[in-house]
């Protein structure tokens, strides 16, 4: 859960969807950009090998037109000679052939098969027979004006192992006064053929090789691997311009097909698709090394705004706890910062100030009603009080205790003179005591001597200043439900001490004492015990309220009772020093 509201703060939604919003897009457009860049690199590519291609098939077609023109020269010096092959014809045909270095050898057989002319007279291979070729017998019965033969080891010479093209055209050979046919065959080196497809730029790996019309290699860079077995090479199955295919290697290839147009032979370029690509994959480690740093960058920087968002908005989040918690002076100070955010902590100040106010008001209204009750129920003291008091004094009078209605007059008189305290609420320590003082000397006659008293204090703590009328219902509270039923005399002790912050009043009786339920009653029950038979009817539950209203919660009443021992109250208030 911890886990799950640290994800579900603003800062990480906003860090995320920023992270995401920019990551999403950026991913997408490097992969549709690398592939649309790889698709185009291939067709560029085979548009660009096609081109070459072009080349290549005009270059070999006019290497093979010139195969046929060197058996056109060689026919016209036959000619020549009126198609006798005697020495002059072999002068010009030997420095002819001293001319090219192309040409292997030349070769003039009659119809029979018998060499009429040899050419660089080298020792024949015995055991071969031109009658054996493919080519002899259409050349001489067929309309074919020339043949061409796969490349092929020069085989006609012992000892002799170039790679050869044969081209063979049929002739008029002079035999007397005759003409009789005869096959004029010219072996072309193929080194040539070789350079222009090896100097053919394909890519690196790329390379050309050629096929006859039943899709037979007759022409490979790599030949005598091909002859060994050691390579296989996939051959198109008919012409296409442009394929792509797999290797038994397991390479992608680019296949290109071009026919040659001097012959029924076929030109096949085959690129690597790794090789047109190498530079894109290049891009691509690249982008993929840039792409993480980006991302990186994105999201301190998204955190780093979000951060600069939400922190005002943490910071409104943490003073609201503390509002909450009734600390309203946790207000928020934005000088800078976004202009929502800062008219949000505006509108939150001024909000907490008038709750602050509201509350405020609400107290000292709610203090004032207090107040106002308390006062009212203080109000009747007098009457009551009086009422008793005059009634106890008539009784003295009746029976001629003049002396004693003396001291109860002049009691009564004191009493109510510090009660009025010229409308005060708070006196000195010494007039509470005097009022107390006064009130137990009425209430002593009345309950004809039932009990003692007696009050300890000094001069220091009698000029202390306190709140009125708080002994007055302790005592009245002990008298009447602590000593009144006791069969002994009852003693009520009052003492006054100072520390360096606080004034404590004790109170204490010999009396009935009480059970715990009802010491807690006399301050904490809404119903709280409340001694007005013949009394004040303010109880000792109005005294600690009228203390806590005036001071807080850390002053007020502490009640001590033991059944059939006594009780005991201390009267805490603060030390406020007066001046007579």
């Amino acid at each position: 859960m911890k886990i799950f509201s640290k994800l579900n703060n603003l800062q990480f939604i906003i860090a995320i969807s920023s992270i995401l919003l920019a990551i999403i897009p950026m991913t997408y457009t490097s992969y549709s950009l690398y592939s649309r860049y790889s698709d185009e690199l291939i067709v560029n590519s085979q548009v660009f090998t096609s081109q070459i291609m072009d080349q290549l098939r005009f270059n070999i077609d006019e290497y093979l037109r010139n195969a046929t023109t060197t058996n056109e020269d060689i026919e016209k010096i036959l000619n020549n000679s009126n198609f006798m092959i005697d020495s002059t014809f072999r002068t010009e045909v030997n420095s002819y052939f001293s001319s090219r270095n192309d040409i292997v050898s030349i070769n003039i057989y009659d119809e029979h098969g018998n060499m009429e002319f040899d050419l660089p007279g080298k020792t024949l291979r015995t055991s071969y027979d031109i009658q054996d070729e493919v080519w002899f017998e259409p050349m001489l019965t067929g309309n074919s004006l020339y043949y061409f033969s796969k490349p092929h080891v020069q085989y006609t010479y012992s000892n002799d192992q170039r790679w050869v093209i044969s081209v063979v055209k049929m002739l008029n050979i002079g035999q007397g006064n005759e003409l009789k046919k005869g096959l004029l065959k010219v072996d072309i080196s193929i080194k040539q053929l070789d350079d222009l497809c090896k100097s053919l730029n394909l890519g690196g790996s790329g390379y050309v090789f050629i096929t006859d019309s039943d899709n037979s290699i007759i022409y490979h860079p790599q030949q005598a691997l091909i002859y060994a077995g050691l390579k296989e090479e996939i051959v198109p199955g008919k012409f296409e311009q442009s394929i792509q295919l797999e290797t038994p290697q397991g390479f992608e290839v680019i296949s290109i097909t071009k026919s040659l147009s001097f012959v029924d032979w076929k030109l096949v370029g085959v690129t690597h698709i790794d090789a047109i690509t190498k530079n894109n994959s290049r891009i691509l480690s690249e982008v993929l090394v840039i792409i993480p740093i980006i991302v990186f960058a994105i999201i301190l920087i998204s955190w780093f705004i979000s951060g600069m968002i939400t922190s005002p908005i943490r910071e409104l989040e943490s003073k609201m706890r503390r509002v909450q918690k009734g600390d309203f002076k946790a207000l928020v100070n934005l000088e800078y910062g976004e202009k929502e955010v800062v008219e949000l902590a505006n509108s939150y100040n001024a909000m907490v100030v008038k709750i602050e106010d509201l509350m405020r008001k609400n107290k000292e209204e709610h203090e004032a009603k207090r107040q106002s009750e308390l006062n009212a129920l203080q109000a009747q003291i007098n009457p009551h009080f009086l009422y008793n008091t005059l009634d106890s004094i008539m009784w003295m009078a009746e029976s001629g205790q003049n002396e004693e209605v003396v001291d109860m007059v002049t009691a009564l008189a004191r009493l109510f003179r510090i009660s009025i305290s010229k409308g005060q609420k708070r006196i000195f320590v010494s007039e509470e005591l005097e009022h107390a003082r006064n009130y137990l000397l009425i209430q002593k006659r009345r309950y004809k001597e039932k009990f003692q008293f007696h009050i300890e204090s000094n001069e220091e703590i009698d000029n202390l200043i306190t709140l009125k009328l708080i002994l007055q219902p302790i005592i009245e509270n002990a008298i009447y439900h602590g000593i009144e039923y006791m069969v002994d005399e009852g003693e009520i002790k009052i003492s006054v001490i100072a520390t360096k912050d606080k004034l404590i009043y004790t109170v204490e009786d010999n009396g009935l004492g009480m059970n715990e339920e009802t010491r807690l009653s006399l301050l904490h029950s809404s119903e709280g015990v409340e001694p007005t038979k013949g009394g004040s009817g303010v109880g000792v539950r109005n005294v600690d309220e009228r203390i806590k209203l005036s001071y807080g919660d850390d002053y007020g009443l502490e009640i001590e009772s033991v059944i059939e021992e006594g009780t005991t109250v201390r009267i805490v208030l603060p030390r406020i020093e007066g001046d007579r």
